[in-house]
């Protein structure tokens, strides 16, 4: 039996040991067998599988031709109470991981180049751990194989037992994941001390912090972390341990201090090493499903193209990740719209790979935009005459240039959004962080005018903190008076991770600076609240105590900045990406979701009109 079970679980990239842990009810370990052994028949292309308990696959009929897909990560409800307004849109948001990219050049350079002394040890000790334990399990291809096998399998399963089911099935996973974290940190010299002493110091200073406030928290004092093993891991990496452990901390008060946690590191790189698909229920669950949850109506999810720029993701290829998120989409019944990644490096190296990628994906798969990286290599425009800023390798200025004026002139012409990371954060080092900011994409607009002019996403909103908050930089005001341009008259931002924002009831300098420059943006231009979107940039976001309350504290602090709160949370995502009833992209969208099980979800089955009605 261990034998059998070793060997479907092999071909579907599933830890033995993930079934067995005590995590697991017994009812659960039985109902993930018969998953398994479902999934070990031959594949759905040739077999029907009969659904759960039910009759053999060898005597059920062959599918429908046009059966439509069974939406099995469709959220079971969306919380109401939350949000101040109808509908919410995140729109940037992640749920790649660590096949999909170069995860230590990542984690090292653009999580950590800007963190020093124990800090910038512990994330390149980490780096490290994330990439010794990827693995060919979490493709892409080896999930689309195993996504497409079980959506079938529970066919006719009632949403709320396929939840429990997919919930179960993720949670045997993340316990293998801890116990790996934490077996592979055994080998590191150094490595759990250096967490050790890092946690303790997160806890010393935020109730330092917390002793501040009026009236102060009355909560349990946490000691520092005396042992370490897998469970300590697993309190990180699962979200709804780490919120509890954060809540008994904090007496349940909501307030997020933004100071570094260790931790966030561990749930990064949890969902570095989680299937695409859990890290889309972590997100579903606790800002959709949860009854203390935002209520996110839906999100759109990028993934990334960092080829070169750091080095060549191995495992999951950007055609199989495109078909992944197409397909991830689907299985949500909408409530995950995808974007694809954009890469001039690519281009220049493979004869325009990842611009044939790009209308692809939109014109075909229904994705409703493209993700662009400049701090990880380039200037939106103009990297030919600007002062290029790294002396990091690049490919030729002048072909950069033209491979990026190809994507931007084609998108705009058929009204799609490009989204651009435009803080001055995640570069690959300290000069990179400035490739996101107004002058790259003043250069564009410049170059490409308003025939039609670009539609522009910038990721951040110039970011709520820039690389020195005694000085900041006035990238939000720059940005602000670009978008009251002819040329920027379709650019829009979003405030994706602005974490200085995250808790202004104690005396925070970064929190008031987050603030004099949104409200020194706002002056700049009137219209401003017609451009600006929510975002959270999760699951980057998971790096902060609290992640899940962001949306939350978030528009309570944005209240007296952000006047009209429904154009904040959903009327100008509808309008950046073209979803309205009569927008640019909606016909394609909706030509997708058909070939879903179910009604369009209601954000955008009641989406306003072009004209406003």
């Amino acid at each position: 039996m261990k034998a059998y079970i070793r060997k479907a679980t092999d071909r579907l990239s599933i830890h033995p040991r993930s079934i067995s842990n005590a995590s697991f009810s017994l009812a659960g370990r039985r109902q993930a067998l018969r998953i398994i052994a479902g999934l070990a028949l031959p594949s759905v292309s040739t077999v029907a599988f009969a659904t759960l308990g039910g009759a053999s696959a060898s005597s059920a009929p062959p599918p429908p031709t046009e059966q439509k897909i069974h939406p099995i990560l469709k959220p079971l409800k969306i919380n109401r109470g939350g949000k101040p307004t109808g509908f919410c849109i995140d729109v940037h948001a992640h749920i790649f991981n660590a096949s999909d990219i170069d995860v230590v050049g990542f984690i090292r350079k653009d999580v950590g180049h800007k963190f020093v002394g124990d800090i910038e040890r512990f994330i390149d000790g980490m780096a490290l751990v994330a990439g010794e334990l990827q693995n060919i399990e979490i493709s892409a291809a080896k999930e689309l194989g195993f996504l497409r096998e079980i959506a079938e399998k529970m066919r006719g399963m009632s949403d709320v037992n396929i939840a429990k089911e997919m919930d179960g099935f993720a949670s045997g996973k993340r316990d293998s994941i801890a116990r790996d974290i934490a077996q592979a940190m055994t080998k590191h010299d150094g490595l759990i001390d250096l967490y050790k002493k890092l946690k303790r110091e997160f806890y010393e200073q935020s109730q330092k912090a917390e002793s501040k406030r009026e009236p102060p928290k009355q909560a349990t004092p946490i000691p520092g972390p005396t042992t370490f093993d897998e469970k300590t891991v697993l309190n990180a990496i699962d979200p709804a341990r780490r919120i509890r452990e954060y809540d008994r901390f904090t007496a349940g008060i909501p307030g997020v201090i933004p100071r570094f946690d260790p931790d966030g590191t561990f749930e990064l790189v949890g969902h570095m090493l989680s299937y695409r698909w859990m890290n889309l229920r972590d997100y579903a669950r606790f800002y959709t499903e949860n009854n203390n949850a935002f209520g996110i109506d839906a999100m759109f999810a990028s993934f990334v193209n960092f080829d070169r720029w750091l080095n060549i993701a191995g495992t999951s290829s950007q055609a199989e990740q495109m078909e992944l998120h197409a397909l991830l989409s689907k299985l949500s019944g909408g409530y995950m719209l995808p974007i694809v990644a954009y890469n001039p490096w690519t281009d220049i190296a493979e004869k325009d790979a990842s611009f044939k990628l790009v209308q692809d994906a939109v014109l075909n798969h229904g994705f409703i935009g493209v993700k662009i990286y400049p701090p990880t290599g380039f200037f939106p425009y103009g990297n030919g005459s600007l002062h290029y800023p790294t002396s990091e390798r690049h490919p030729p200025l002048d072909a950069l240039d033209e491979k990026l004026l190809q994507m931007f002139s084609w998108c705009a012409k058929n009204n799609v959004p490009v989204m651009a990371h435009s803080a001055e954060s995640n570069g690959r080092d300290a000069g990179s962080d400035t490739f996101g900011g107004p002058d790259g994409w003043k250069a564009l607009l410049n170059r490409i005018g308003t025939t039609p002019p670009v539609i522009g996403s910038l990721a951040h909103f110039g970011g709520g903190e820039s690389a020195s908050m005694t000085a900041p930089n006035n990238w939000p005001e720059r940005f602000a008076v670009m978008m009251a341009s002819p040329q920027g008259k379709r650019l829009f931002g979003d405030l994706a991770f602005w974490d200085q924002m995250l808790d202004c009831s104690l005396p925070h300098d970064k929190c008031d600076v987050a603030k004099e420059r949104l409200r020194t943006a706002f002056s700049k231009n009137v219209d401003l609240s017609k451009r600006l979107m929510f975002g959270t940039d999760w699951d980057m976001l998971s790096q902060v105590p609290r992640w899940d309350r962001y949306p939350t504290i978030l528009v309570r602090n944005l209240r007296g900045i952000v006047l009209d709160l429904n154009a904040f949370l959903y009327e100008n995502a509808m309008r950046c990406f073209g979803l309205e009833n009569g927008g640019a992209q909606r016909s394609r969208v909706l030509n997708e979701l058909s070939k879903v099980e179910g009604h369009l979800p209601e954000w955008l089955q009641f989406a306003p009109s072009v004209d406003g009605t």
